[in-house]
Parts: structure tokens; sequence; C-alpha cells
């Protein structure tokens, strides 16, 4: 019995259509270890301070002091440069465009929220027996912000 030509182009179509899957599925495979390197890569990241208060936790009793240390430089900077950058331009916030397009900084905001990040980090640097760096001490809303910038700031208070 001899198939026609509509049998064998379906089945090679299927068997084609098979080996592609097995090979998706091999490529999908690897791509999960990919993202399971890249994500212990990045673990040393970490912008949540309940995570970076176990990340130094962990390094503060592995013997690696200066690793700790850096996690709570790198913290700091995060979450500086996040609340300086990303917060949102509202209103009464730290940070809000007026109606002439200049940048408004409500200074009283802006140290209320730097005195509370310092309060809430200072026993884990205290911890480890490191104190906060003078650079970070010292930030201004000013220096962090208009880094490499020219732009109009208003500062209200």
């Amino acid at each position: 019995m001899i198939m026609d030509a509509g049998y064998v182009l379906i089945i090679t179509i299927a068997v084609i259509a098979a080996i592609l899957n097995i090979i998706l599925f091999f490529k999908i495979w690897k791509m999960t270890t990919d993202v399971k390197m890249i994500k212990k890569s990045v673990n040393n990241y970490v912008t949540d301070f309940t995570e970076m208060k176990r990340f130094v936790h962990k390094a503060y009793f592995m013997g690696n002091i200066e690793k700790a240390y850096e996690s709570l430089n790198d913290y700091l900077y995060e979450y500086f440069n996040e609340y300086t950058f990303y917060s949102p331009f509202r209103k009464g916030g730290i940070l809000y465009c007026s109606n002439n397009n200049d940048v408004v900084i409500n200074m009283d905001r802006y140290i209320e929220e730097r005195k509370r990040i310092f309060e809430r980090i200072e026993p884990l640097y205290q911890a480890i027996g490191k104190t906060i760096p003078d650079k970070f001490r010292n930030i201004t809303y000013e220096t962090f912000y208009a880094f490499g910038k020219k732009e109009n700031i208003k500062i209200i208070s």
C-alpha cells in the first residue's frame, strides 16, 4: 500500500515539529540553569532591608567582615540612589517638578528620611565593628542628585 503525498507531507511536518520541540526543551532547560547562575551573581545586590540584614549577618558569622561592610555600603548607596532619583515626583514628597519644570526639593523631608535610614542601619555597622563612612554621613541632596548634572534645583524647607 503506497501512501499518498498528503500523508507523507503530514508525517514529515510532524517529525520536524517533534525534533524542534525536543531542541526547544533542552534550550529552555539550559536557560533555567543560566538564570540560576545570574540570580546567584546578582544576589550580592540587595535592596530589601531584611534581606540585606540577613546577608550581612551571614557574612559576619562566616568571618567575612569586609564583605558585610561592603554590603552595608552598597545598600546605603542604592537606598540613596532609589530615594533620590526614583522617588515619585509628587507635591509634598522629597522632590517634584514645579510649574516651570524646575526640580524642587523638600529638604525637611529629605533630612528626615536620611536620619531615619541612618538610625536604622547604624546598629548593623556597630555590630560588625565599623562606622558609616563619612561620604554617606555628609551626603547632601545637592551632592548626590547634582553629581555631573546642570539643572535648576530649588530648595524649600
